[in-house]
């Protein structure tokens, strides 16, 4: 029972010290017993100035001092007390304060009690902060969702008529939250939510309604007047990317508008809705987000190296080499660049580090094709490469990863990709070995043909590029020839 009165002994010593709130405990009397460290904060007294004091005497206004029957002589009869007032701080100036003070009575008879007393100016400020998050987005400064929906309603009640809706989305911010990350990609939706808002009057009114999603509605707008509003909105997002090239700011829209006053506005704004999704199935030029990509993967990986466009030329002549047709070619080209897509998500001192792996480290640098994956799949730029993005990883022997595919169940354009990556991988230095001669190169690929490679594939490889050597080998030679000549005929 001891231990049990210990242990709620100090749950209230915490609360009376911890709490936000100024309280007082008080003795029969109605005098000061002790104070917690709010109430020393909020009145600037130690407690040791006015222990067994009232707190009428020290705080009370002189205009105050004939009214302690709403007070200490209230709490004297056990009587609960609540009101407004204002004391005074110990440097003389007057506080705005709500004061609680409850009696505690036990078998009839009055040992104590406490006073919660509240600066009402706080509470004021807490109050108006809660009221601005309850209207407003905290990231763009918008109005929020909720109070876009509750607009909607009032108009609705109100029979308005005619009002046009349009709809914003921010495309791609998946692909750049997990590329170039959170900070980058909550910097476009503020940027976007202030190109927006410059845009439109002062009574139409737009809010952040999703993640990615801005809402706007304009009263007095019919559906030739909202086509113009989203015309002016999409001319100014793109005036601003011209102009911030450093991460690209694309949006798809959806717009509507009321046709007669008996039309809901949650009927419109469901049209709009729609006609966003269909915006967003339109073919979209991808330049903006492969760019974007590249960029990204610049900046974690091979930077200095060239890797992507290189990959992208040896990729280009073995599809060439195979009599794949253009839109093959593109695929593989694009893959080339945005394979290791994935690896943004892996961390610097895994991705960079000299040594062996360790197991968990393995890990991480074997699950960059799924995310990778998860990532393409998002962006309609990109998600008809998401499944070679996925698989690039393969071996012809089922000892890839992340699936175990082998032979032919894996795409060709993966199995052509990892010869040209390893190739590539094997004769520039990385931070854990150095490069391989061109020879040596090739020899490792003709070894691993049939485990790691596509024997065919590897062995079309390694004739182009003998066949480039060799062409090149003429050229130096040519050249030697003229510069002989010329220098003969020179003298």
């Amino acid at each position: 029972m001891r231990e049990k009165y210990s242990h709620l002994e100090k749950l209230w010593e915490t609360l009376f010290s911890e709490v936000r709130e100024a309280v007082v405990l008080l003795d029969e009397q109605a005098r000061v017993n002790c104070v917690n460290s709010s109430f020393e904060k909020l009145f600037g007294y130690r407690e040791e100035e006015i222990k067994e004091k009232c707190l009428s005497d020290l705080l009370a206004l002189q205009e105050q001092h004939d009214a302690r029957d709403t007070f200490e002589n209230k709490f004297i009869k056990g009587e609960a007390v609540e009101y407004d007032t204002r004391w005074l701080h110990v440097e003389g100036f007057k506080l705005e304060v709500y004061i609680r003070c409850i009696p505690v009575v036990v078998n009839g008879q009055l040992v104590g009690g406490y006073v919660i007393v509240s600066d009402i100016k706080q509470h004021k400020k807490y109050h108006e902060l809660y009221s601005y998050s309850m209207m407003y987005d905290s990231l763009t400064r918008l109005y929020n969702r909720e109070y876009f929906e509750k607009k909607l309603q009032e108009m609705d009640g109100e029979k308005a008529h005619p009002v046009g809706v349009v709809i914003i989305d921010v495309d791609n911010m998946k692909l750049i939250n997990e590329t170039l990350g959170y900070n980058t990609g909550s910097e476009l939706l503020k940027n976007c939510a202030k190109v927006l808002k410059n845009c439109l009057r002062d009574k139409d009114i737009i809010a952040r309604i999703g993640g990615d999603e801005f809402g706007i509605i304009l009263p007095g707008a019919n559906l030739d007047n909202t086509k113009k509003v989203s015309r002016r909105l999409l001319d100014k997002v793109a005036e601003h990317g011209r102009v911030n090239t450093e991460v690209p700011l694309n949006v798809s829209i959806g717009l509507s508008a009321t046709f007669s006053p008996e039309q809901t506005l949650a009927a419109v704004f469901n049209e709009a809705e729609n006609d966003l999704y269909r915006d967003q199935c339109r073919e979209k030029t991808s330049s903006d987000t492969v760019s974007l990509l590249v960029n990204a993967l610049a900046e974690r990986d091979f930077i200095n190296s060239g890797h992507a466009e290189r990959m992208s030329v040896n990729s280009k002549f073995l599809a060439q080499k195979m009599g794949m047709d253009e839109r093959q070619i593109n695929d593989l080209i694009l893959l080339s660049h945005i394979h290791d897509l994935g690896k943004v998500g892996i961390p610097e001192e895994v991705l960079f580090k000299p040594g062996h792996l360790d197991r968990g480290e393995w890990e991480h640098i074997k699950n960059h094709p799924l995310l990778g994956y998860q990532i393409a799949s998002s962006s309609a730029d990109l998600d008809h490469i998401a499944d070679l993005i996925l698989y690039h990883h393969e071996r012809w022997d089922g000892k890839g990863y992340p699936y175990g595919l082998k032979g032919e169940e894996i795409p060709l354009e993966c199995r052509m990709l990892a010869i040209v990556d390893a190739f590539d991988a094997m004769t520039n230095t990385r931070p854990y070995r150095a490069a391989f001669t061109v020879e040596e190169a090739l020899e490792e690929i003709r070894r691993c043909a049939g485990t790691q490679f596509d024997p065919n594939l590897a062995e079309v490889f390694i004739d182009l590029i003998e066949e480039q050597r060799l062409g090149k080998k003429n050229e130096n030679e040519n050249e030697e020839d003229s510069k002989n000549e010329e220098s003969e005929d020179g003298k």
